[in-house]
This record gives C-alpha cells, structure tokens and sequence, in this order.
C-alpha cells in the first residue's frame, strides 16, 4: 500500500512539473508583461530568453517583444529611449517568423503582424517619396522575411526594377508576382495592408509608364490592378488621363 502511494505521489509530482514547464514554455510571464504595459522588464526578460542556448529558438519571446516595441512607439514616457522602436519590433518580428517554421503560432501572431506590415509599409512609401530609395528597399527586403508570399511587395520590387531599366530583375520578379497571385482564391478576403500596397504600388508603375509615353502599357496596368481589386476614383480618374 505504501509503495502504491508512494507510486502515486511520484506520478502527481512529475505531471506537476510537466504541466509547469509547459506553462514556462508559453511563456505566460511574457504575456502578462505585455498585457500589463511592463514593457522594460518585457524586454529584460525576453533578452534572457533569446540568450539562453535552451529558449533562443523559441518563436514566441521574439513576437512578444516585438509587439511590446510596437507599442512603446505611443508612449510618451518610453518612446523618447526607445527611438529606433518600430525597426526593433521589424526586426524581432522577423526572428519570430524564422524560428516558426511550422506556423504553430500563427493565432498569436496574424493580428499583430498584419499591423506591423501596415505600418512597415507605411513607412516604405515614406522613404521612397522622400527619395530615400535605398531605405525603401531595405523594408522591403524585411517584409518579405516577415511573408514571403506577399505580393504586393513582390509588386513594388518589380516596380523599382523597371524604373532602373533592369530588364532581367523585372521579368524574374513579374513571374514570381504572378506565381503568388495564382494563389489567390478571393480577394475580398485578403489583408487590407496586401490590397492597399498593391494598389500603390501599380498606380505608382502606370504613373511611371505614363511620364514614358507609354499609355497603352499604363493602361494595361491599370485594369490588371482592378481586375485584383476593382475600381477606385483614382483608377477611374486616371484611366480618362489614359484614353485618347
């Protein structure tokens, strides 16, 4: 009889310490800091995470400090120390992404990820009106590290690639845009953020092919563009620019 409780005893203690290890490995306590606005101590904690031989390859201590620095970006008493934030948060979102090869944590990130391309996006377009190509470029680059798959960047790269007149990079990556788009099911369900950069993106290559004379190719663009995602009043309006 002893030895059976004894037995049992052992049994309780060992799915203790599983279920604890468990928890630890969703890292909870990371979780909570950011939910309770502790971002420092996020960041102090996540550190030793990333540090750590055993956890550095765990997907969710980069996605949580990388959303605790998308945040600190709005706060007023943070922000200021934390100046390169939103490039942080790109960064570590980046890591989270490679080391989730399997997507097993796709729920905890889709929301947030969407809002950093947004916002990553955002700011792509700023530099390039700035005409800060090369920085541009560089958050593309990271953006594709964060979706592979995303088209509208693949759009973008394209665009730039004509504009230079490298014929080669622009035929390469117009068939790898029409690979990913081929993927396409519906695309009134696909992210806003994928919508909206490609439609930026052709607008601002039918621009380009317009200031070239090339009208019928801008023309081209332009319906390829509504054809993904219908008309707009700027298709519109520029399209009656277009037609002679």
């Amino acid at each position: 009889m002893k030895l059976l409780v004894a037995l049992l005893s052992m049994t309780l203690l060992c799915t203790n310490i599983q279920a604890q290890n468990d928890a630890e490995k969703e890292y909870f306590d990371l979780l909570m800091m950011y939910l309770d606005g502790d971002y420092e101590k996020l960041f102090k904690k996540a550190d030793k995470y990333m540090d750590n031989d055993k956890t550095r390859k765990d997907p969710l201590p980069y996605l949580y400090a990388a959303m605790g620095y998308y945040e600190v970006r709005n706060n007023e008493d943070l922000a200021p120390e934390y100046p390169n934030a939103l490039k942080e948060s790109l960064k570590l979102a980046t890591k989270f992404k490679r080391y989730d090869r399997k997507n097993e944590y796709g729920e905890e990130g889709d929301e947030f990820l969407a809002k950093l391309r947004t916002e990553i996006k955002g700011e792509a377009l700023n530099q390039f009106n700035e005409g800060k190509e090369s920085k541009a470029v560089y958050y593309l680059k990271q953006l594709l590290r964060l979706d592979e798959q995303d088209y509208s960047v693949t759009y973008f790269q394209m665009y730039l690639a004509a504009s230079e007149g490298d014929i080669y990079t622009t035929n390469e990556l117009r068939g790898t845009f029409g690979q990913q788009i081929a993927q396409v099911q519906d695309w009134s369900k696909e992210p806003n953020d994928k919508r909206n950069f490609l439609r930026q993106a052709m607008l601002l290559h039918a621009k380009y092919q317009k200031e070239k004379g090339r009208s019928d190719a801008a023309i081209k663009t332009i319906k390829e563009l509504e054809s993904y995602v219908g008309p707009s009043e700027e298709t519109t309006n520029m399209l009656k620019t277009l037609k002679p």
